[in-house]
């Protein structure tokens, strides 16, 4: 049968809480930033597909 030790919680709970951290840090970066828009005013499609243009990439299309 299944063996249960409590000491695995001495594992587990530090690696969740530093998930939940984590998470937190970034959900909340994420949702700051995405309310700045870029300096040049162009989408994020249409800035990769400068990207691909000067890089000389045409085949590629949005």
């Amino acid at each position: 049968m299944f063996y249960f030790d409590p000491l695995y919680f001495v594992f587990i709970i530090p690696g969740l809480g530093l998930a939940l951290v984590a998470t937190f840090l970034t959900k909340s970066t994420f949702s700051k930033y995405s309310q700045v828009g870029s300096s040049s005013g162009m989408t994020g499609a249409e800035a990769a597909y400068q990207m691909l243009k000067r890089s000389g990439i045409y085949d590629v299309s949005y």
